[in-house]
């Protein structure tokens, strides 16, 4: 799927330009993993069979939002268009 927008600044540095300015260096290796996964998956449900990544939903609007957990207090959440076949809104969120 492509990614349409990421939100958070930072992630979207490291996304286009594998800069860890923006994000904790020490996750670096895991959130390469998830991105890299979410733009090989072909539909919602995949994100689902992942073992160990505890994917969570979170009702919003019409789309709903997924979580992943990165670390103890950091995930990354989304919105899938499965229309377009697009993830939008990929989003840093420091659980503190």
């Amino acid at each position: 799927m492509q990614i349409r927008n990421v939100v958070h600044a930072g992630l979207r540095k490291f996304i286009s330009d594998d800069d860890v300015a923006g994000l904790a260096p020490t996750v670096a290796t895991r959130v390469r993993r998830i991105v890299s996964f979410l733009q090989d998956m072909d539909g919602r449900d995949e994100v689902r069979t992942v073992p160990g990544w505890n994917t969570l939903s979170l009702a919003e609007g019409t789309l709903e939002r997924l979580s992943l957990p990165v670390t103890e207090r950091h995930r990354l959440t989304f919105r899938i268009d499965e229309g377009q076949a697009e993830i939008i809104d990929l989003d840093w969120v420091d659980g503190r």
